[in-house]
């Protein structure tokens, strides 16, 4: 069997899309390792050799994995290397100029539009310079590698061998629950202003003014920054019951029940593309979704068929769709059978592991 060497200075051993999708999916037929940051320095799992690295706080913590993973490189023999993170750009690019090696880039996010967003660097000019500048570099690098894997079909149209492995869910891993509590919405994934969470608990606070059976929003997930959680979680406490950071199945054991779930992923040319996994997720667990009105997203979900696209910066009128969940008990049960049947046909990870594996098999 080939050797596939998988690494990543930023995402944790466990990720879903690294190690339980892609690196479980390859282990089936090649011999997998996959070096990334782990509180462990080896075990196997799922047929796959997994490395530790150094765990981070800070990301200047990540110069020293950096080096590590340097290191294991050059002393490595594998025949395909296969990276997911825009800071082992160079690391690729050496790979291929030197140990003359297969080489994949794994892009999860478009990383130009990405910075373009990004506070802490001081003024909306520098960002601009700073994108341009990333945005060159990746791209004059990308046409050494093999392949370019991107995360979904709004990545990066006009790079050069470029292969779409979206990041839909394992939906054998994922039960829903036979019944819904109405008391509760739900919120899993990275709690940040850009995606929403503002918006939805002002939603939900507009929606209890008017009732007595006051409805909550379940939180489970890391904040951005210590402001935000401190804002959150005293501003809106009777709104919200954060669960803090959850494994996946215990995160799903503790939404599963909720009537409806936000995805109000707010207006940046990143997100005017629907690859959410989470989206998927709620959809899995036959949790309805209230999603931005983007093109793209109301291509592939609809509107009012598995939930509601709204204006996401609107308060009043993701309050209405939260009501209209809540009150319409008919048009409640159609969305509901609609979501798993929706997933099922469109957006499993079988399809896309076929996909992943025809790349492997041509390299």
């Amino acid at each position: 069997m080939k050797k596939v060497f998988i690494f990543t200075s930023v995402h944790k051993w466990d990720d879903i899309r690294i190690f339980k999708k892609e690196a479980t999916s390859l282990a089936k037929n090649f011999d997998v390792e996959l070096h990334a940051p782990a509180n462990f320095e080896f075990k196997e799992k799922n047929n796959v050799k997994i490395y530790g690295l150094p765990v981070w706080e800070k990301r200047i913590d990540r110069k020293q994995t950096r080096k590590i993973l340097w290191s294991r490189i050059k002393q490595s023999n594998a025949d395909i290397f296969h990276f997911h993170d825009p800071e082992l750009l160079f690391h690729g690019f050496f790979i291929k100029l030197f140990k003359r090696k297969k080489v994949i880039f794994d892009i999860h996010e478009n990383v130009a539009w990405q910075i373009l967003n990004k506070t802490y660097i001081p003024t909306r000019i520098l960002r601009k310079i700073i994108s341009s500048l990333y945005s060159y570099i990746q791209k004059i690098s990308c046409s050494f590698f093999d392949v370019n894997i991107v995360a979904g079909d709004g990545i990066l149209k006009n790079y050069s061998k470029r292969e779409v492995i979206n990041n839909y869910p394992i939906l054998k891993a994922i039960k829903p629950a036979t019944s819904k509590d109405f008391s509760y919405l739900a919120y899993l994934g990275g709690i940040t202003r850009i995606r929403g969470i503002v918006e939805s608990l002002q939603a939900i606070r507009m929606v209890n003014m008017k009732r007595d059976n006051k409805i909550k929003l379940i939180l489970i997930g890391p904040f951005e920054d210590e402001n935000l959680k401190y804002e959150l979680l005293t501003e809106y406490k009777e709104e919200v019951e954060y669960l803090g950071i959850l494994d996946q199945v215990s995160a799903f054991d503790k939404i599963k029940k909720c009537f409806a779930g936000f995805a109000l992923y707010q207006p940046v040319p990143n997100h005017y593309n629907l690859r959410s996994n989470k989206v998927f997720e709620y959809l899995a667990l036959k949790i309805p979704v209230i999603y931005p009105n983007y093109k793209d997203w109301i291509k592939k979900l609809g509107d009012g068929k598995v939930g509601y696209a709204v204006d996401p910066k609107r308060i009043s009128e993701i309050s209405s769709k939260i009501e209209l969940l809540l009150n319409d008990k008919d048009g409640y049960r159609k969305i509901l059978n609609n979501t798993r049947t929706l997933v099922d046909s469109n957006f499993s990870w079988d399809s896309e592991e076929k996909k992943l594996l025809h790349i492997y098999r041509k390299l």
